[in-house]
């Protein structure tokens, strides 16, 4: 039997998995990140050899490595993704097919070779993406935490600290994510200097130098628990993460013409929990009646094997 390999290159590791002709997973593993902007021939070439001796090492007997799906998160330069594709194919001369990380997170989200309908993807950032019976594809969002990602965790958190801060200096409410935000900076570093959280221990957080968007992101996590003491300024940022989100994947099923079709919730945010979930439904079900909401089927890494099933027998 001929099986077909599925790499999905995330921001925090690096998801594996194996396929037969029959889409039947026979293998998953999970391998240290590699950092897209720090791409070398070296890294790819290693990293690359390392998963492919596992992955041939797992095959049945007799099976045959056949192709090669691949994504990996923040590649947006074509020379990147060219760069990346000519030291892999050095590697493995067999069938290579690259993909952008939320097309693969699509076709495992669907779990078929025979893709139609769109995702929503809401973790650290946000996007969404469709594709139609013909093939045709909408994108929106996806554009970074600095001019988009509305809606994704680093946003959400973003809200957290302007929150925290407004109910510190009288501009806003008092908020639950107040003494929650305090005791997840004394457990980060030596951010808080008094007995109890300022604005600037709040701004010596934010502006220190170790912290990355990975951290800001982070702070969303107050919301689930603050939301869960019904607190109103926490059920308010995520009705409008719901909104921004429900606005963000408009463009594509009505670009595809996919209001009838599968919508697929994923990402952190959106397929661990009811909490930012729960208000998106009450959005997206009066306004899209005939759409079908699921979560995914498989992850992205078995998304790319798919992928690379479907395009290595449509050659």
């Amino acid at each position: 039997m001929r099986y077909y390999l599925g790499i999905d290159g995330g921001s925090s590791s690096t998801a594996v998995a194996l396929i037969g002709e029959d889409q039947k997973r026979v293998w998953a593993n999970s391998y240290p990140a590699v950092n897209a902007a720090q791409l070398s021939s070296n890294t790819v070439a290693e990293h690359t050899a390392r998963i492919l001796r596992d992955a041939e090492a797992k095959l049945p007997e007799g099976g045959e490595l056949a192709a090669l799906g691949l994504g990996i998160s923040g590649l947006s330069r074509q020379e990147d993704i060219d760069f990346a594709l000519e030291i892999i194919r050095s590697i493995f001369p067999s069938d290579v097919h690259y993909a952008d990380d939320h097309e693969i997170a699509l076709w495992g989200a669907l779990g078929a070779t025979d893709v139609e309908g769109a995702i929503l993807i809401a973790g650290n950032g946000a996007v969404a993406y469709g594709q139609d019976a013909s093939g045709e594809t909408a994108l929106a969002g996806g554009n970074g935490h600095i001019i988009g990602d509305d809606g994704g965790g680093y946003q959400l958190g973003i809200e957290v600290l302007r929150a925290v801060t407004h109910a510190l200096d009288g501009r806003g409410p008092e908020t639950a994510l107040t003494p929650w935000l305090e005791e997840h900076l004394r457990e980060a570093g030596n951010y808080v200097k008094g007995e109890a959280l300022t604005a600037q221990d709040v701004m010596r957080f934010v502006y220190a130098r170790e912290t990355t968007p990975s951290m800001i992101a982070a702070l969303s996590a107050g919301l689930i628990s603050a939301s869960g003491d019904e607190d109103g300024v926490s059920i308010r940022i995520l009705e409008r993460a719901a909104e921004a989100l429900a606005d963000l994947v408009r463009p594509v099923l009505e670009r595809l013409t996919l209001e009838q079709s599968t919508l697929v919730l994923a990402g952190s945010w959106l397929a661990r929990d009811l909490i930012l979930r729960r208000p998106l439904l009450d959005i997206l079900e009066p306004r899209y009646p005939e759409l079908t909401i699921v979560l995914p089927q498989a992850d992205a890494a078995t998304g790319a094997a798919l992928l690379a099933l479907h395009r290595a027998g449509s050659e």
